[in-house]
C-alpha cells in the first residue's frame, strides 16, 4: 500500500467510526480525490504528489458548472520561472520528507523502490531510506545532515518551530537542531497518541481521539495539556490549528444536521480562557491550512444532495474560515474541473497564505490562482516538495517513462 492508500485508510478508518448517513457528501469526498491530503500548518511541511478524481455516492451530485465563488473564476497570476538546483548528495528518491527551517530546505529518508501506479492496488513500500540532507538556496550549496533517528517519509507528521524540527507518531517524539545537526528523543506523557499537528509561539500542538491537545514547549520539552473540549454535541475533530485568535478544532457535527442540508464544516475555538463554537460553515469539504489570516479548504467541487435528499442549492467543498470573527466565505476558482490545464507536478505544501494543490498555486492574499507548469525535466510523478521563503522547492521523483527515479532539485519562484 503506497503512501497516499494509507493517509486515505486513515482517514476511512476514522469515518467508519461515525454514524453517516446515506447522504454525507464527505463520504463522497473521502472516496474521492485527495482526501489524503495533509493538514498543514503556518509553517509547513510537504506531502508526496497524489491525484485522482472525485466519485459520486448515492445522493449526491458534483456540478462542475456551478462555481464556488461569486460566478466568475478567479483570476490569474503571472506564471513565474523555473530553475535547477545543485545535485544533491542523496541518492535518487520518492516520497522524501522535506521541510523548511527558515534558513534551508531539508531533505530526509523516502523510497527507493517503484512507486505505485495512479489508482494500483500495491503492496507496502520498501522501509524508507535513513539518509538526509540541507540545501541552503542562498547559497544552492547542500550539506548531509544527521540521519533521523526513526523511518521517515512525507507521511511523518512534523513541524517547525523556530527553526527546530518536530517530528512524531503514536509512540516516539524526536526533534532536530539544523544548527547543533543533532536530534533529541522528547518524552511525551501516555495521553499523546498522535504526531505534531501545528505551532505557534514556540509551542506544538497535536490532539487525540478524544478531543484532549496536548502542548509541547519546544525549548524546555515540557509537556502540559488544554482543558478538554467538552462543547456538546461534540464534534468530529480532521484539524488542529494554532491561530492568533486561538487553538481550534476543526470537524463536523452529525447530530444537528437538518435534514435539508448537508453536513457543513464546524470548528471550536479556545481562547486562553474557555470553548466555544464558532457558527457552522457553509461547505462539506476539510480545512487544512492556517494561513496567519484565515484557515482555507481547497477540495474542488461540492455537492447538492442529489435527487432523492435534495438540499435545494450547491454547497461548496471549499472555503475559507476566519477564527477571530467567525466569519466564513467561499473560495474562488474551484469548480470541480478546476485543476492545471497543462503539464503539472502535482504536490500538496502549503506556506501561509500559498497553497500547492493540483498541479496549481493559490495565492489567498491576493485571491489568485496560478499553473506553474513544468521545467526541463522527464520527472512526471512522486516529487515531494515545500515552500521556503516564498519559493515552491520539487525534489526527486519518478520517471514513468523511463521507469527510473531522480534526485533532481527545481525550484519555482512565483512571478511579480
Amino acid at each position: 500500500m503506497n503512501l497516499e492508500e494509507r493517509l486515505t485508510t486513515d482517514l476511512h478508518d476514522d469515518l467508519d467510526r461515525l454514524d453517516a448517513g446515506p447522504g454525507d457528501p464527505r463520504q463522497a469526498l473521502v472516496a474521492g480525490t485527495r482526501t489524503s491530503r495533509r493538514r498543514t500548518t503556518l509553517r509547513v511541511v510537504s506531502t508526496a504528489a497524489v491525484v485522482g478524481a472525485v466519485a459520486l455516492t448515492a445522493g449526491v451530485a458534483l456540478r462542475p458548472e456551478d462555481r464556488t465563488g461569486d460566478g466568475e473564476p478567479a483570476p490569474s497570476a503571472p506564471a513565474g520561472g523555473w530553475s535547477k538546483a545543485a545535485p544533491s548528495p542523496l541518492a535518487p528518491r520518492y516520497g522524501a520528507l522535506m521541510v523548511w527551517t527558515g534558513d534551508e530546505v531539508l531533505v530526509m529518508g523516502g523510497h527507493q523502490d517503484t512507486p505505485c501506479p495512479p489508482n494500483a492496488d500495491c503492496i507496502a513500500p520498501s522501509d524508507p531510506l535513513s539518509d538526509a540532507a540541507a540545501y541552503d538556496a542562498e547559497t544552492d550549496g547542500w550539506r548531509t545532515i544527521a540521519p533521523p533517528p526513526i523511518q521517515i517519509d512525507s507521511g511523518t507528521p512534523a513541524v517547525v518551530s523556530d527553526g527546530i524540527v518536530v517530528i512524531g507518531n503514536a509512540r516516539n517524539w524526536w526533534t532536530y537542531d539544523p544548527v547543533a545537526d543533532r536530534w533529541r528523543e522528547l518524552d511525551p506523557p501516555a495521553g499523546v497518541d498522535a504526531g505534531p499537528r501545528t505551532e505557534l509561539d514556540g509551542k506544538v500542538y497535536a490532539v487525540d481521539g478524544h478531543r484532549t491537545v496536548s502542548v509541547l514547549e519546544v525549548a524546555s520539552g515540557s509537556w502540559s495539556t488544554l482543558p478538554s473540549d467538552d462543547l456538546a454535541p461534540a464534534l468530529t475533530i480532521d484539524g488542529l490549528f494554532a491561530t492568533s485568535s486561538g487553538i481550534v478544532l476543526a470537524g463536523v457535527n452529525y447530530r444537528e444536521s437538518a435534514p435539508d442540508e448537508p453536513t457543513l464544516t464546524q470548528a471550536d475555538i479556545w481562547d486562553g480562557r474557555s470553548w466555544s463554537r464558532l457558527p457552522r460553515t457553509g461547505m462539506i469539504g476539510w480545512l487544512y491550512n492556517w494561513t496567519g489570516e484565515r484557515i482555507l479548504g481547497l477540495e474542488p467541487g461540492g455537492a447538492d444532495g442529489g435527487q432523492t435528499n435534495n438540499w435545494g442549492r450547491y454547497y461548496p467543498a471549499a472555503g475559507a474560515l476566519d477564527p477571530a470573527t467567525g466569519a466564513w466565505e467561499p473560495l474562488p476558482g474551484l469548480d470541480y474541473e478546476d485543476r492545471a490545464e497543462g503539464p503539472a507536478w502535482v504536490v500538496e505544501t502549503a506556506e501561509g497564505p500559498l497553497v500547492a494543490t493540483q498541479g496549481r498555486v493559490y495565492d489567498d492574499s491576493a485571491r489568485t490562482w496560478t499553473e506553474p507548469g513544468i521545467p526541463d525535466s522527464a520527472v512526471d510523478s512522486d516529487l515531494s516538495a515545500t515552500w521556503a521563503d516564498g519559493r515552491l522547492v520539487f525534489f526527486g521523483g519518478y520517471d514513468r517513462d523511463a521507469e527510473r527515479l531522480s534526485n533532481d532539485t527545481w525550484i519555482w519562484t512565483p512571478g511579480g
